[in-house]
């Protein structure tokens, strides 16, 4: 027999009724105050015994490598925080090590303006725009200018 749930509006009063059969009631009248009280959702009597989709020995590994993921991630984010406070920006770039520094430092080690660096950096594009890739060899060449 199924039971159901129902909430007064009037008075806030939650009660429950049991039917004999499955019922389509969306209201039924409060025992407190006569109003018309509308049907809540209920949770479930029944409870799973273990859980068939994933192994527990898998779902520990799993979660043991999100863990280790999520505490890298932590101090990638630890170290450009202190990168960025150190030289007062919030722009940075990584390298090819993963190494950050700031936009305005160049390759070199020179430190220079934003305006300069972003120079810098639509030269090197443009640099990287004159290199040629032959399709067929896989070959890098080096456009003639």
């Amino acid at each position: 027999m199924p039971i159901y749930e129902f909430k007064c509006d009037n008075c806030k009063l939650t009660f429950e009724k049991i039917f004999s059969r499955v019922s389509k009631n969306q209201q039924e009248d409060c025992p407190d105050c006569g109003n018309k009280a509308n049907r809540i959702p209920s949770l479930t009597n029944f409870k799973m015994k273990e859980s068939t989709s994933i192994p527990k020995e898998i779902d520990l590994k799993v979660g043991a490598d999100a863990e280790k993921r999520w505490l890298e991630y932590e101090d990638r984010k630890s170290v450009k925080e202190k990168i960025r406070k150190e030289n007062n920006t919030s722009r940075l770039s990584r390298d090819l090590n993963g190494n950050y520094s700031p936009v305005s430092v160049t390759s070199e080690g020179k430190v220079v303006s934003e305006s300069e660096a972003v120079e810098l950096r639509n030269k090197m594009y443009d640099e990287y725009q004159s290199v040629k890739k032959d399709p067929n060899s896989e070959k890098i060449e080096v456009a003639d200018e």
